[in-house]
């Protein structure tokens, strides 16, 4: 309804590519889809009109302390523990942007039209060159299974952590937002919530807790 493929990202694309399936002990589902915006301020603005059109439509929608957009959930109340990580994608000056931290030269043709695929019987869209994207973000050894892997900040050039963190929503922002869905959207079902980690105080603990 929105017009934004949903495809697979990140870990979940490459247990998917590599192995069919997810990687054993991988704790989270990735996805994200193309931006039409080409800056990351207009990207974050488009964001949000999405956001308020996803709780109109009963999802549940919250991100971590850094602001990062976004985590939905289909009950209202969040009580499954099941949630999707999605992730807005863009492109400037001939590169393409990721959060966290990955940016490469791309063009929207290497991830439009998704391919359809299937994981663990269920429909899947992935982007459509998965490879570049996989070599681009693990590396060139991303065929190779490594438990020990993990990224290290301070190997990233420190402008395109300066460009994707400008797509962070702040608190303030997050006020923002919340008078809007509340104003735009209400509180009564089907209508879902707005959540932010980073602006609640987080004891007692419990609520948080699985």
């Amino acid at each position: 309804e929105l017009g934004r493929p949903l495809f697979l990202m990140y870990g979940t694309l490459l247990g998917y590519y590599r192995q069919g399936d997810f990687i054993p002990g991988d704790d989270d589902f990735d996805c994200g889809y193309v931006s039409d915006e080409t800056d990351p301020i207009a990207v974050k603005e488009e964001t949000k009109r999405l956001i308020i059109e996803l709780i109109r439509g009963g999802f549940t929608i919250s991100f971590n302390r850094k602001g990062r957009l976004f985590r939905i959930q289909l009950e209202r109340e969040a009580t499954d523990g099941f949630h999707l990580d999605v992730r807005p994608l863009w492109f400037q000056d001939g590169r393409v942007w990721l959060h966290n931290h990955c940016s490469f030269e791309a063009t929207r043709e290497d991830f439009l039209p998704a391919v359809e695929g299937e994981l663990r019987g269920e429909r899947v869209l992935v982007p459509r060159d998965t490879e570049k994207f996989l070599r681009n973000h693990y590396g060139p050894n991303w065929k190779v299974p490594d438990p020990g892997f993990q990224y290290y900040l301070s190997e990233i050039d420190p402008a395109i952590l300066e460009n994707l963190s400008r797509a962070l929503i702040t608190v303030r922002e997050y006020k923002e937002l919340a008078e809007r869905v509340r104003r735009e959207v209400g509180e009564q079902p089907p209508a879902g919530r707005l959540v932010s980690v980073g602006s609640q105080d987080l004891y007692p603990l419990d609520q948080f807790l699985a």
